[in-house]
């Protein structure tokens, strides 16, 4: 789903976002808390790639981007290639199996998860804050005492007023 299209359906058409909420990181551990497999689920290979993955989840978490973003377009182009390359090989081979990438849609779908945690947790702050409690704040989660300051200091940042900028100041 193109974000163009994605933000102008949710109303954001060309106008720049800011969530009050979004200023405040909630703490890694607390985010590790909401969906806590999705650190482990490259275990069974190396070391290497099982680190590798965790530093992405926690740069993730952090909102940081250093391993550079890269669109699914480009992920299907690469695969894609690689695919080429691979079935080459093969019929050079006389291999009947071509090697596909099954890595993209998980790593796509953990990530997911991973951003998730902000979300749900930004999400469970404002719902208990509105007094709007369900099942799922029933989680043991929202209890803890990492939840509660959590929870303290995102209401006072969300409690802040933006300041107004007058409708009538000329444009130059």
């Amino acid at each position: 789903l193109p974000v163009t299209f994605a933000r102008g359906i949710a109303g954001y058409r060309g106008v720049p976002v800011h969530i009050k909420r979004n200023e405040l990181v909630p703490p890694i551990g607390l985010q590790k808390q909401i969906f806590p497999f999705v650190e482990s689920a490259y275990k069974s290979q190396s070391k290497e790639t099982q680190e590798r993955w965790e530093r992405e989840c926690e740069d993730d978490m952090n909102e940081l981007d250093t391993d550079g973003f890269v669109s699914l377009e480009e992920e299907v182009r690469i695969f894609k290639e690689r695919w080429l390359t691979n079935r080459t090989r093969a019929i050079e081979t006389d291999a009947d199996v071509v090697a596909a990438d099954p890595d993209i849609a998980k790593r796509r779908f953990l990530k997911l998860l991973v951003r998730l945690r902000r979300v749900i947790l930004q999400d469970a702050v404002v719902y208990f804050h509105l007094g709007l409690i369900g099942p799922v704040l029933n989680n043991e989660l929202f209890t803890c005492e990492g939840f509660k300051s959590f929870q303290h200091n995102l209401i006072e940042v969300i409690a802040v007023s933006e300041p107004t900028i007058p409708a009538d100041i000329p444009q130059n």
